[in-house]
């Protein structure tokens, strides 16, 4: 969730990850029904009411 409320897109994260899109998006919609939520937007906010912003919880390694 903290790369989604970074603003990173799917494809991006699947990239980053190792995954194929369709799986981020299986796990971003499934976030979103615990959640009880549904969109990404409403995803971010709800995460970020909670304190979820902390963009420490995964920084990729950037080449240098």
């Amino acid at each position: 969730m903290s790369l989604i409320t970074q603003g990173w897109g799917n494809a991006r994260i699947a990239a980053e990850v190792g995954l194929a899109e369709q799986t981020i998006r299986n796990h971003a919609s499934h976030l979103y029904a615990q959640f009880g939520v549904k969109s990404r937007t409403e995803a971010v906010i709800w995460a970020k009411d909670r304190g979820w912003e902390d963009n420490s919880l995964y920084l990729p390694d950037t080449p240098s």
